[in-house]
């Protein structure tokens, strides 16, 4: 073993491993022999998070940076005043970034104006010098021209990626940069603030930018003129294509050049198009000569009819050439005037897709296919592995569909399907083979029609022993009968869920009273120990269900050492009857729990008078938890804002020391007070304008 670590190319890959930045920073502080490739994973980046540059603050003396007047609140740095043993640290660490960013991360981090991003490339450093080893940038998204003037600065000819707004204003700016300096570009993202007010400009700029970089293999951007759609699509490098706001009207209009009767692409896999109409891709995908093995159409505000779908699938059948793969249609926000129904005679154009894997179709349309069609689905997809409905959608889908489903496809993997419970069936005809079960590992159902829990819970257990994800939703219904009863779900309904000894997500979000005890939940945890989410009960079932002790709570954090998320209906009456705030955190003392990032206590009713205890419980015992959600309202008002306030007031004050303990509950109760006494002040009567409430009459004892 001793050899082997002696081995930079050993060292590199443990660290590569390590997925939290944390451990790599500790490692990197204790470890000698770990130190440089620790430091090289946490100051590189990745492509999925790049390095933010102001970083650098962690690592020079604090006088030496120049904060300026406006936005104080985010430390905004205007210039540094560097010292040579500035540099030499900043140089230390700047020359192991390969993924950078000039924007911060959150809001709450500085943003480098100019003058500062001047600094780093002037006399003793160069771009060389202190960034070698830089390859791709996300160079600011701000319309100040002289931010990203100076964020051009940092363009050199060994840069694969950029990403940078592109806009009328400072469109020829950014262009001459990417031509004189980026030549050998492979992935470019432009972002163009204001396409919508100045759409021809905008297009005829970003056009002349692409069609000059002829090594892309990934563009990202908002509308291309058809002479440039036409000169990219012959590309032999280009891979992936993201097409924004491509309106083929406005397209048409802007551009002299007559429209290529079709697009080659020969070497494209991936297209996304996020069109402002269904017309527009349809118009584009009629043109392709070759089918990329992935197509996402995909849009915010598109509205997409059963009709247009179809009409889609059909022309993605008739192309020359296919290779696709994975198909993505999400318009969940489509705001259509009618509804229409997806049957298997809309499906049926895909059929002759045969090496598909992925299908996701998410709109707002109802379903209607039978266990019959879903069959001939699975038989004419026998490689799919994913397949996803919009879950919202009315449905006349039986439990049968993805029975039927998962025994035509071996590889079905991921499965989001809608499901009607109103019409009750035979047991299943379906079924896999003892010897082949199945290799479902993710389901989400959104159940409609008042389904039997414990129906449900041993046919997904007996079919499905290799679940990792278990989401069962159902959406708030409305009660015919004033005396109508919600189901009731006790333990023997999820008794066989706690087979699955592999699940990793449990969600059970019922409209529905939940009976289950202390005992009953804490044995969840016992049985599913791997679990990292568990939501027991949600904001549409009953407020009269059973509460479970907040002794529960970290029992259940205890024995599932992975749990990140948990939402459960919570009883605080006796929170601090047998035990005081001090006596709790004494018995905790050095063990804190990191995991824990979100506590969801849905209907849970907090009493002003604990309020501040019971946050600061939760924030010294839960050391990561950003998010606690209450339903119910403290003091007459909704508690969630005043829990949230409070608890991001003991993060201020957290983050600057290494551990809070017994010995600061006093300071942190002094802290939160006037907090709370805020909440406490009589208020307006928006009846009788006139009266005003006191709200601490109203707080019960």
């Amino acid at each position: 073993m001793d050899k082997a670590l002696s081995l930079p190319e050993i060292r590199l890959q443990i660290c590569s491993q390590v997925a939290s930045q944390d451990t790599l920073a500790n490692l990197a502080r204790t470890s000698t022999l770990f130190r440089d490739p620790a430091l090289d994973w946490l100051w590189s980046g990745s492509e999925l998070t790049h390095t933010s540059i102001s970083h650098i603050r962690h690592v020079i003396d604090p006088d030496a940076i120049i904060e300026g007047k406006e936005y104080p609140q985010y430390g905004m740095i205007v210039d540094l005043n560097l010292n040579p043993e500035d540099w030499d640290r900043i140089l230390f660490y700047t020359k192991r970034i390969v993924f950078m960013s000039i924007d911060p991360k959150t809001y709450t981090e500085p943003r480098l104006r100019h003058p500062a991003l001047l600094k780093l490339l002037s006399s003793p450093s160069s771009l060389d010098t202190a960034f070698p080893r830089l390859r791709h940038i996300i160079a600011g998204k701000t319309n100040r021209t002289e931010d990203l003037r100076a964020s051009t600065l940092f363009f050199s000819s060994r840069l694969l990626s950029v990403d940078i707004i592109c806009n009328p204003d400072n469109g020829l700016m950014v262009r001459d940069a990417l031509l004189e300096r980026c030549p050998s570009l492979q992935r470019l993202s432009v972002l163009d603030e204001h396409q919508a007010s100045d759409l021809p400009a905008s297009m005829t700029l970003i056009s002349s930018t692409v069609v000059r970089l002829h090594m892309l293999s990934a563009l990202l951007c908002y509308n291309l003129s058809w002479q440039a759609l036409s000169d990219i699509s012959r590309s032999s490098h280009l891979r992936h294509l993201v097409l924004a706001n491509q309106d083929w009207n406005e397209t048409k209009k802007s551009s002299p050049v007559p429209k290529p009767a079709t697009l080659p692409f020969p070497c494209l896999q991936t297209l996304e198009l996020s069109p402002p109409n269904a017309e527009s891709a349809v118009e584009l995908l009629r043109r392709l000569e070759v089918i990329p093995r992935m197509v996402k159409i995909f849009g915010l505000e598109l509205s997409i009819t059963v009709d247009e779908m179809q009409e889609m699938f059909i022309i993605l059948s008739q192309a020359p050439r296919t290779y696709l793969e994975e198909l993505i249609i999400d318009a969940k926000h489509s705001q259509t005037d009618a509804r229409g129904i997806i049957t298997m005679d809309t499906l049926r154009p895909l059929l002759r897709h045969g090496q598909l894997c992925h299908l996701s179709v998410d709109v707002p349309h109802s379903i209607s296919l039978s266990p019959e069609d879903v069959r001939e689905l699975g038989q004419a997809f026998p490689r799919l592995d994913t397949i996803r409905f919009d879950s919202s959608s009315d449905s006349s889908m039986l439990l049968d569909c993805v029975l039927a489903l998962s025994c035509e496809c071996p590889r079905l993997a991921d499965i989001t399907f809608p499901l009607d419970f109103s019409v009750q069936t035979t047991p299943s005809t379906y079924s896999n083979s003892p010897d082949k079960p199945s290799r479902l590992q993710r389901a989400h159902l959104f159940m409609a029609g008042g389904a039997d829990v414990g129906m449900l819970a041993q046919t997904v257990t007996a079919h499905f022993p290799f679940l990792t994800t278990l989401i069962v939703d159902e959406g708030m219904r409305y009660r015919n009968d004033v005396g109508e009863d919600y189901k009731v779900v006790t333990r023997a309904c999820v008794a066989p869920l706690l087979q699955l000894s592999g699940l990793r997500v449990l969600s059970l979000n019922l409209e529905g009273v939940f009976k289950l005890t202390d005992t009953d939940v804490i044995q969840v945890a016992e049985a599913l120990p791997r679990l990292n989410r568990l939501d027991i009960g949600g904001w549409s079932s009953d407020s009269s269900s059973l509460g479970v002790a907040f002794d529960t709570v970290i029992a259940v954090t205890d024995l599932c050492p992975d749990l990140s998320e948990l939402t459960i209906y919570v009883d605080t009456t006796d929170a601090f009857s047998r035990s005081t705030l001090e006596q709790r955190l004494e018995a905790r003392q050095g063990r804190r729990n990191q995991i824990l990032t979100k506590l969801n206590v849905l209907h849970t009713r907090v009493k002003g008078k604990i309020l501040g205890d019971f946050v600061i419980l939760l924030a010294v015992v839960y050391k990561n938890l950003g998010t606690i959600s209450v339903g119910t309202s403290v003091y007459l008002r909704p508690a969630f804002f005043l829990v949230d306030e409070l608890l991001k007031e003991i993060r201020r004050v957290d983050s600057k020391y290494e551990e809070i303990g017994v010995q600061d509950i006093d300071w942190l109760r002094g802290m939160l007070e006037p907090i709370i006494e805020k909440q406490k002040r009589p208020r307006v009567d928006f009846n009788f304008p006139d009266l005003k409430i006191d709200p601490t009459e109203y707080e019960s004892d």
